[in-house]
């Protein structure tokens, strides 16, 4: 047991140490109409927030390397459910999300026909097109740490993680939305926007930000001392508090115009 814990603590001091996504942060390309029916397909067979996030990852990678490479018209449909369905099979689990199920949702949502070898079909050309490279940890992932790290640090016996998922997966719906509404305030001369794109690939950025807009409307605030969680935060992340203040304020407006 006391081998495991150091272990933990290894792998927990080199997650804290990296504080960069492995690659540069790219605009978002779903619309919200596309990313809700993802949604609706998730919670429809029961998918973890995790299938969820990481379709909208793969979907995404797959749309950028194909525009630099392919003319052929796609069927959006299924390139919507196929990268759902890859990422069912890679979280795995419960998130079991079978090739009929995939294609009945698909006709139910089209009014067209389809059969299980073109969902089969387009599985094999995103995994191609994308060379086989899936995310092996997710914003959801680091959210989920980092939210279980401040609790255990601080003792909270709350679980914050239900909130904490519904807000990222609001986020993720209206992803150009909040992701425009930043960077317009961030375009206000080459230094904001320099410090902008460093705050979008830092893998800490959003999971904080939905983080304290979590104890923005929960009872943490109460518990423990607010701007010292943020003070913490701030410490950890190697992010300003202006920068995650700022971020969560975006979220909080979405969340309650939302509501």
């Amino acid at each position: 047991m006391a081998g495991n814990n150091v272990n933990d603590v290894e792998l927990l001091s080199d997650w804290l140490k990296d504080t960069s996504e492995p690659h540069e942060f790219e605009e978002p390309i779903l619309d919200d109409f596309v990313l809700q029916t993802l949604q609706f397909a998730s919670d429809k067979f029961d998918l973890d927030v995790h299938v969820f996030i990481l379709s909208v990852c793969i979907i995404e990678q797959y749309l950028r390397k194909r525009e630099n490479g392919s003319v052929c018209p796609i069927d959006e449909g299924l390139i919507l459910m196929a990268g759902l369905f890859i990422s069912s099979k890679f979280i795995g689990g419960t998130n079991h999300l079978s090739s009929e199920d995939a294609v009945g949702f698909l006709e139910s949502v089209t009014f067209r026909d389809y059969e299980i070898h073109m969902l089969m079909r387009s599985e094999e050309e995103i995994l191609r097109v994308i060379n086989f490279s899936i995310p092996l940890a997710t914003v959801a992932d680091h959210l989920g740490l980092l939210s279980q790290m401040y609790l255990e640090r601080h003792k909270i016996n709350m679980n914050l993680m239900p909130l904490c998922n519904h807000i990222l997966q609001m986020l993720y719906v209206r992803r150009k939305k909040w992701y425009n509404e930043l960077k317009n305030l961030y375009s206000q001369d080459e230094e904001t926007i320099v410090a902008f794109r460093f705050l979008m690939i830092n893998k800490f950025y959003i999971p904080a930000a939905v983080l304290l807009t979590c104890w923005h409307i929960t009872e943490v605030k109460t518990i423990v001392d607010f701007n010292t969680a943020v003070n913490e935060l701030q410490l950890i992340t190697k992010i300003q508090r202006d920068h995650l203040n700022l971020a969560a304020g975006v979220i909080l407006n979405l969340f309650e115009k939302k509501s």
